[in-house]
C-alpha cells in the first residue's frame, strides 16, 4: 500500500483496509488515489502510464519472439541504411588516416 496507504489507514481506520477487504486491490488503490490531493489527475495519469507499459511490453516481446523465430540473433538493418553505412564508415577511416 505504501506510506501514503498506512498513513491514511493510521488517521482514518477503515479507509483503505475496509475496500481492500477480500484482497480487492484495485478497490484499495482507488481508496487511495481518492484521498490524494488532484486524485483524478492522478488516476488518470495511472491509466496512461499503465497503458503505455502494457503496449511496450507486447511490442518488445513480439520483437524477441520475431528474433528468435527468424533465427539471426541481430537487428535487420533497412536496406537504406545498408547502402549508406559502407560510404559513411569509408569516410570516417579516411579522416583517421590523414
Amino acid at each position: 500500500m505504501g506510506g501514503s496507504g498506512l498513513a491514511f489507514e493510521l488517521a482514518n481506520t477503515g479507509s483503505v483496509s475496509g475496500p481492500f477487504t477480500g484482497f480487492n486491490l484495485p478497490a484499495a488503490l482507488q481508496a487511495i488515489i481518492e484521498r490524494l490531493p488532484l486524485g483524478f489527475i492522478i488516476s488518470v495519469l495511472f491509466l496512461v502510464l499503465t497503458t503505455l507499459f502494457v503496449a511496450t511490453t507486447g511490442d518488445s516481446m513480439t520483437y524477441a519472439v520475431s528474433m528468435v523465430m527468424t533465427g539471426t540473433g541481430k537487428c535487420p538493418v533497412p536496406s537504406m541504411f545498408k547502402r549508406q553505412a559502407p560510404l559513411f564508415f569509408h569516410r570516417i577511416k579516411q579522416r583517421n588516416l590523414r
